[in-house]
């Protein structure tokens, strides 16, 4: 309905943008005694019939229909926004329940309060009863509600803006985290062999060397050891 029905529009005949495609819609459940009473007995010639706001009204005549202006007004009260729901979906909704309030004059104003009221974001909230309800000039002009509208679409797209960025910065951090960590570990491991062997040279002590005096045996038993200790540190 919100692609071929505008309740902002003035009149009945201009709230059906493309009445072709809202008369398809509109047949489409009809019975086929619904079909004649529409074809045959509401009194309509061949060009009110592709009106939709003629054929609602004279159906709504027809069959005696009322709508429960009480009833809709609670349902236009209750009017909350869903978990997720854009800010453009929200203004179509509060549009499309006041249209069934008769609200008059204070449309608009209604609206207005109503958009506001059923937000989701605090934040967001604060903001536009910030604004008042009229314009701090000297005309002292009322805010309307395309106005707190598009107040509420910047707002939409500065905070999905800013969750894009803090996610890129997060994850930014974490690969330089994971990265930091993979070369630091173990730092034997990522240098060259001819590195490894100077790393190794400055941690053994000289202190260790064998003594020149011990016999020939010891000191090839002594080399066989300190080259199995170098291999394993590598």
């Amino acid at each position: 309905m919100q692609n071929w029905f505008d309740p902002s529009k003035e009149t009945d005949a201009l709230k059906w943008t493309t009445p072709d495609k809202a008369m398809a819609c509109l047949r489409a459940p009809l019975s086929p005694a619904a079909r004649t009473v529409y074809k045959y007995s509401l009194g309509l010639d061949e060009a009110d019939q592709k009106k939709p706001n003629c054929v609602v009204a004279a159906l709504r005549e027809y069959y005696g229909a009322s709508v429960g202006v009480s009833g809709e007004r609670q349902k236009f009260l209750r009017l909350l926004q869903n978990e997720n729901e854009s800010i453009a979906s929200r203004e179509t909704r509060v549009r499309n329940q006041a249209a069934q309030c008769e609200y008059e004059d204070f449309a608009d104003e209604l609206m207005r309060d109503q958009f506001i009221a059923g937000l989701t974001s605090d934040t967001l909230r604060v903001k536009l009863i910030g604004k008042g309800h009229k314009h701090k000039n000297t005309a002292q002009t009322k805010v309307t509600l395309r106005e707190v509208v598009e107040v509420a679409k910047t707002f939409e797209v500065t905070m999905f803006a800013n969750q894009l960025m803090k996610t890129a910065r997060n994850t930014q951090q974490e690969q330089v985290t994971f990265t930091s960590k993979s070369v630091f570990a173990n730092p034997r491991q990522n240098l060259k062999p001819v590195q490894q062997l100077s790393v190794f040279l400055v941690w053994r002590q000289p202190s260790t060397a064998p003594s020149t005096a011990l016999p020939s045996i010891w000191q090839k038993m002594w080399k066989v050891w300190d080259l199995w200790s170098f291999r394993a540190h590598l």
